[in-house]
Protein backbone atom coordinates (compact mmCIF):
# COMPACT_ATOMS: atom_id res chain seq x y z
CA UNK A 1 0.00 0.00 0.00
CA UNK A 2 2.65 2.41 0.57
CA UNK A 3 4.45 1.12 -2.16
CA UNK A 4 1.17 2.72 -4.63
CA UNK A 5 1.12 5.84 -2.72
CA UNK A 6 4.35 6.82 -3.58
CA UNK A 7 3.94 6.15 -7.02
CA UNK A 8 0.22 7.42 -7.10
CA UNK A 9 2.26 11.01 -5.31
CA UNK A 10 4.95 10.72 -8.42
CA UNK A 11 2.24 10.64 -10.57
CA UNK A 12 0.54 13.57 -9.30
CA UNK A 13 4.49 15.71 -9.19
CA UNK A 14 4.82 14.71 -13.09
CA UNK A 15 1.61 16.22 -13.94
CA UNK A 16 2.32 19.39 -11.94
CA UNK A 17 6.08 19.47 -13.52
CA UNK A 18 4.44 19.21 -16.63
CA UNK A 19 1.31 22.03 -16.30
CA UNK A 20 3.76 24.53 -14.74
CA UNK A 21 6.39 23.75 -17.89
CA UNK A 22 2.93 24.50 -20.09
CA UNK A 23 2.66 28.12 -18.36
CA UNK A 24 6.08 28.83 -18.41
CA UNK A 25 6.23 27.95 -22.24
CA UNK A 26 3.43 29.96 -22.46
CA UNK A 27 1.30 27.16 -23.80
CA UNK A 28 -2.46 27.11 -23.46
CA UNK A 29 -3.75 24.01 -22.33
CA UNK A 30 -7.76 22.52 -22.37
CA UNK A 31 -9.58 19.76 -21.18
CA UNK A 32 -12.25 17.23 -23.33
CA UNK A 33 -14.43 14.89 -22.24
CA UNK A 34 -14.81 12.52 -25.31
CA UNK A 35 -17.58 10.12 -23.59
CA UNK A 36 -19.43 12.92 -22.65
CA UNK A 37 -19.61 13.67 -26.46
CA UNK A 38 -20.49 10.02 -27.49
CA UNK A 39 -23.25 9.97 -24.92
CA UNK A 40 -24.83 13.57 -26.17
CA UNK A 41 -24.30 13.61 -29.78
CA UNK A 42 -26.99 13.28 -31.64
CA UNK A 43 -25.82 12.10 -35.00
CA UNK A 44 -24.10 9.14 -32.80
CA UNK A 45 -27.59 8.82 -31.02
CA UNK A 46 -28.93 8.62 -34.58
CA UNK A 47 -26.59 5.51 -35.99
CA UNK A 48 -26.42 3.99 -32.89
CA UNK A 49 -30.80 3.75 -32.66
CA UNK A 50 -30.06 2.84 -36.40
CA UNK A 51 -27.89 0.23 -35.66
CA UNK A 52 -29.67 -1.32 -32.96
CA UNK A 53 -33.06 -1.53 -35.25
CA UNK A 54 -31.58 -3.28 -37.83
CA UNK A 55 -30.37 -5.90 -35.18
CA UNK A 56 -33.52 -6.29 -33.30
CA UNK A 57 -34.95 -6.74 -37.22
CA UNK A 58 -32.55 -9.39 -37.96
CA UNK A 59 -33.11 -10.62 -34.72
CA UNK A 60 -36.87 -11.22 -35.19
CA UNK A 61 -36.00 -12.91 -38.83
CA UNK A 62 -33.33 -15.44 -37.04
CA UNK A 63 -36.09 -16.13 -34.41
CA UNK A 64 -38.66 -17.38 -37.12
CA UNK A 65 -36.33 -19.25 -38.79
CA UNK A 66 -35.19 -21.11 -35.77
CA UNK A 67 -39.04 -21.85 -35.08
CA UNK A 68 -39.84 -23.30 -38.32
CA UNK A 69 -36.49 -24.95 -38.12
CA UNK A 70 -37.56 -26.10 -34.86
CA UNK A 71 -41.15 -27.32 -36.38
CA UNK A 72 -39.49 -29.32 -39.04
CA UNK A 73 -36.94 -30.98 -36.15
CA UNK A 74 -40.38 -31.95 -34.19
CA UNK A 75 -42.03 -33.16 -37.88
CA UNK A 76 -38.91 -35.63 -38.22
CA UNK A 77 -38.73 -37.20 -34.56
CA UNK A 78 -42.46 -39.34 -35.97
CA UNK A 79 -40.89 -40.61 -39.26
CA UNK A 80 -39.22 -43.86 -39.24
CA UNK A 81 -35.80 -43.68 -39.13
CA UNK A 82 -34.91 -46.01 -42.00
CA UNK A 83 -37.08 -44.87 -44.10
CA UNK A 84 -35.65 -42.56 -47.45
CA UNK A 85 -37.91 -39.90 -46.57
CA UNK A 86 -36.52 -39.58 -42.98
CA UNK A 87 -32.83 -39.41 -44.52
CA UNK A 88 -33.75 -36.88 -47.26
CA UNK A 89 -35.66 -34.67 -44.84
CA UNK A 90 -32.58 -35.18 -42.19
CA UNK A 91 -30.18 -33.92 -44.57
CA UNK A 92 -32.49 -30.94 -45.90
CA UNK A 93 -32.84 -30.17 -42.06
CA UNK A 94 -29.11 -30.17 -40.82
CA UNK A 95 -28.04 -28.25 -44.17
CA UNK A 96 -30.46 -25.67 -43.09
CA UNK A 97 -29.35 -25.29 -39.71
CA UNK A 98 -25.90 -25.34 -41.02
CA UNK A 99 -26.83 -22.25 -43.15
CA UNK A 100 -28.65 -20.28 -40.17
CA UNK A 101 -25.73 -20.63 -38.36
CA UNK A 102 -23.50 -19.42 -40.73
CA UNK A 103 -25.93 -16.24 -42.22
CA UNK A 104 -26.23 -15.78 -38.46
CA UNK A 105 -22.21 -15.82 -37.46
CA UNK A 106 -21.60 -13.59 -40.54
CA UNK A 107 -24.55 -10.84 -39.73
CA UNK A 108 -23.34 -10.56 -36.28
CA UNK A 109 -19.80 -9.53 -38.24
CA UNK A 110 -21.09 -7.17 -40.05
CA UNK A 111 -23.33 -5.51 -37.31
CA UNK A 112 -19.90 -5.63 -35.45
CA UNK A 113 -18.05 -3.90 -38.21
CA UNK A 114 -21.13 -1.17 -38.43
CA UNK A 115 -20.82 -0.18 -34.45
CA UNK A 116 -16.87 0.45 -34.89
CA UNK A 117 -17.15 2.41 -38.03
CA UNK A 118 -19.84 4.27 -36.18
CA UNK A 119 -17.60 4.98 -32.99
CA UNK A 120 -14.58 5.45 -35.47
CA UNK A 121 -16.48 8.06 -37.52
CA UNK A 122 -17.47 10.18 -34.71
CA UNK A 123 -14.32 10.08 -32.90
CA UNK A 124 -12.77 11.59 -36.43
CA UNK A 125 -15.32 14.48 -35.84
CA UNK A 126 -14.14 14.56 -32.35
CA UNK A 127 -10.84 15.02 -33.24
CA UNK A 128 -11.48 17.44 -36.07
CA UNK A 129 -14.05 19.20 -34.13
CA UNK A 130 -11.41 19.78 -31.09
CA UNK A 131 -8.26 20.94 -33.53
CA UNK A 132 -10.64 23.49 -35.52
CA UNK A 133 -11.67 25.00 -31.74
CA UNK A 134 -8.57 24.69 -30.60
CA UNK A 135 -7.41 26.85 -33.55
CA UNK A 136 -9.56 29.16 -32.98
CA UNK A 137 -9.29 29.88 -29.97
CA UNK A 138 -5.37 29.80 -29.60
CA UNK A 139 -5.11 26.89 -27.40
CA UNK A 140 -2.15 24.40 -28.00
CA UNK A 141 -3.19 20.92 -26.48
CA UNK A 142 -6.65 19.47 -25.75
CA UNK A 143 -6.26 16.44 -22.93
CA UNK A 144 -9.06 13.76 -22.72
CA UNK A 145 -9.87 13.64 -19.18
CA UNK A 146 -13.32 11.96 -17.61
CA UNK A 147 -16.39 14.75 -16.24
CA UNK A 148 -18.75 12.70 -14.50
CA UNK A 149 -19.70 13.13 -11.37
CA UNK A 150 -18.01 10.29 -9.19
CA UNK A 151 -20.59 7.41 -8.12
CA UNK A 152 -21.80 8.08 -4.08
CA UNK A 153 -20.80 4.20 -3.17
CA UNK A 154 -17.86 4.26 -1.22
CA UNK A 155 -15.91 1.83 -2.47
CA UNK A 156 -16.46 3.18 -6.25
CA UNK A 157 -16.14 6.52 -5.63
CA UNK A 158 -12.58 5.74 -3.83
CA UNK A 159 -11.69 3.41 -7.12
CA UNK A 160 -13.09 6.28 -9.58
CA UNK A 161 -11.06 8.96 -7.80
CA UNK A 162 -7.88 6.84 -7.80
CA UNK A 163 -8.37 6.02 -11.80
CA UNK A 164 -8.90 9.62 -12.16
CA UNK A 165 -5.30 11.62 -14.01
CA UNK A 166 -6.81 14.72 -13.56
CA UNK A 167 -7.78 15.61 -9.50
CA UNK A 168 -8.60 18.94 -9.99
CA UNK A 169 -9.49 21.19 -13.20
CA UNK A 170 -10.56 24.91 -13.55
CA UNK A 171 -14.01 24.51 -15.11
CA UNK A 172 -13.31 27.16 -17.85
CA UNK A 173 -10.85 24.88 -19.43
CA UNK A 174 -13.21 22.12 -19.97
CA UNK A 175 -14.06 22.71 -23.96
CA UNK A 176 -16.51 19.89 -23.78
CA UNK A 177 -19.56 21.48 -24.33
CA UNK A 178 -18.36 24.41 -27.51
CA UNK A 179 -16.67 21.45 -29.21
CA UNK A 180 -20.27 19.22 -28.63
CA UNK A 181 -22.07 22.55 -29.93
CA UNK A 182 -20.08 22.52 -32.65
CA UNK A 183 -20.22 19.07 -33.50
CA UNK A 184 -24.18 19.24 -33.78
CA UNK A 185 -24.11 22.16 -35.55
CA UNK A 186 -22.41 20.42 -38.14
CA UNK A 187 -24.63 17.76 -38.22
CA UNK A 188 -27.68 19.86 -39.12
CA UNK A 189 -29.33 20.24 -35.36
CA UNK A 190 -29.10 23.02 -32.97
CA UNK A 191 -26.47 24.23 -30.77
CA UNK A 192 -28.06 22.05 -27.92
CA UNK A 193 -29.43 19.47 -29.59
CA UNK A 194 -28.17 15.77 -28.30
CA UNK A 195 -26.83 17.36 -25.37
CA UNK A 196 -27.71 16.19 -21.82
CA UNK A 197 -27.57 17.55 -17.94
CA UNK A 198 -24.35 20.11 -18.02
CA UNK A 199 -21.58 19.10 -15.25
CA UNK A 200 -21.39 20.56 -11.73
Amino acid sequence: MKRSIIFAAAAMLVLSISSSAFAQGGMRMALIDVGYIFKNHAGFKTMREKLEQDVNLANVDFQNTRARLEAQQKALMILDKGSADYTTKEATLAREVADMNAALALQRNKFADREADIYYKVYQEVRDATAAYCSQNGIHVAVQFNGEPLATDQANMVQAEVARRIVYYEKSLDITPAVLSMMNSRAGTSANAGTGPRRQ
